[in-house]
């Protein structure tokens, strides 16, 4: 099953099933982008002048796959060779050519999954979904599998940090906890790139740190890998508002400069008043009982109302034999499944194979919300006397628990929205867009 597209093109003119791949891919959703273009000279139509969409799919079964070259090279080395073999086996053709193009000869978002379990087990690399989409010509892919192969552990690369946008003339913006949310055309009208940081590689696996101050120590190194030195442009939005602070104050202490920290609806810190209170208070201490006197009390509150025996005895029977399940249930406090797909991320992210693939959740955010849960918990943030720019929702509660934490000169938004979510929306988009401009690129 694929999306098909029927083009009729004007007289005269010519293009290629790739050119207009290339074209869709750039201003729409990946999964929206036709796997395959029928050229018609005229759209069919039935009896009553509808377009007759069963008449394009019958053409679009006929038809062959087009391929955008017509040599039939091999493989120029041993990758792109064992590369044309997985596609050959996945698309089910007789021949690929090196400088084909996986989506128009027939690949889709479904059979790039496959492929690339191909791929994961061949060259002993991970890789996601998005990178078929950034590289759908079969030799760039494998230039992009051999970049894998020669640094696996390199933070500073599309894994966990990647350009969004890389136009423009000013510093950088680093943006912790934005993806594809801010990649769509327009949404990033500043005149400097900016690069999107993500704590967990796109969803295949999760990086090893245990807090969030190691987890921003290996942010920091990535950040390094593409702008050795300040000043540094960072931003972080929900939890990664809480990451985004912890490289400024890691950075800070390094001796950089930060230019600007821009925090969007950040997650509640927790201070360490809050930290505190939140430390279980031990109980009070009960008189000292001898164990004898402990034993005869029981027996006369037995003896006086036995159903009352009968029932304490009970309770503390099923206390004594549920008390494994309930640990077993709320392993670190949170749910099981949470704790089990977190871990079942994990192991993918360590060790990508057909095996771990296959255990893979396809929900993955109970997973995602056991990691902020497991991070959050344990980090206190301290206060930062840096520049500042923060925007909130203007119904949230998390200014209150912010305003400790920044400097009196910080400044401070509201913004009107539904939701969380809604502020990458319009109009709540172009607003946070229009005050971070102001500071990025004043007049």
């Amino acid at each position: 099953r694929s999306l098909v597209a029927a083009v009729v093109t004007a007289p005269g003119a010519t293009i290629t099933a790739e050119a207009l791949h290339r074209h869709l891919s750039a201003s729409m959703p990946s999964p929206l982008v036709p796997s395959r273009f029928v050229f018609l000279t005229a759209l069919p139509l039935s009896p009553s002048g509808k377009v007759d969409r069963k008449a394009i799919r019958a053409q679009a079964l006929e038809a062959p796959a087009e391929s955008p070259t017509t040599s039939r090279e091999a493989g120029g080395n041993e990758t792109e060779a064992e590369l044309i073999r997985i596609w050959e086996k996945v698309l089910r053709l007789p021949h690929v050519a090196r400088t084909d193009h996986f989506f128009t000869i027939g690949g889709d978002s479904l059979s790039a999954v496959s492929m690339l379990l191909e791929v994961e087990s061949a060259f002993n690399v991970s890789l996601t979904v998005r990178v078929a989409f950034e590289f759908p010509e079969l030799d760039k892919l494998a230039a992009r599998i051999d970049r894998a192969r020669s640094k696996h552990d390199d933070l500073a690369n599309s894994d966990f940090i990647f350009a969004l946008s890389q136009q423009g003339r000013g510093h950088p913006v680093f943006f912790c906890g934005v993806d594809l949310k801010m990649a769509r055309k327009g949404m990033w009208p500043l005149d400097c790139p900016l690069y999107a940081l993500v704590h967990w590689a796109m969803g295949s696996g999760f990086t090893d740190a245990g807090t969030v101050e190691e987890l921003a120590g290996r942010h920091i190194v990535g950040i390094r890998a593409i702008q050795p030195h300040g000043p540094y442009r960072l931003a972080g939005f929900s939890f990664g508002g809480l990451i985004a602070l912890e490289v400024a104050q890691q950075l800070r202490r390094a001796g950089e400069s930060v230019e600007l920290l821009f925090l969007l609806d950040p997650s509640e810190p927790i201070t360490a008043d809050a930290k505190r209170d939140r430390t279980p208070r031990p109980r009070a201490a009960r008189p000292h009982e001898a164990l004898g006197d402990r034993i005869r009390r029981h027996a006369r509150e037995v003896s006086s109302n036995p159903l009352a025996g009968v029932a304490y005895v009970g309770a503390r029977a099923f206390n004594v034999a549920k008390a494994p399940f309930v640990r077993l249930l709320n392993t670190s406090h949170w749910p099981l499944w949470e704790w089990l797909n977190y871990h079942l991320v994990h192991l993918y992210g360590r060790h990508p194979n057909p095996v771990s693939a296959r255990l893979l959740p396809q929900d993955r955010w109970p997973a995602f919300w056991y990691h902020l849960k497991r991070l959050g918990t344990r980090y206190v943030p301290q206060h930062y006397d840096g520049q500042v720019l923060a925007v909130f929702l203007a119904e949230g509660r998390s200014i209150s628990r912010w305003e400790p934490l920044l400097a009196p000169g910080a400044e401070v938004h509201t913004v009107a929205a539904a939701h969380h979510i809604e502020l990458f929306a319009e109009p709540a988009l172009s607003q946070w867009l229009r005050y971070l401009r102001a500071r990025l690129q004043p007049d």
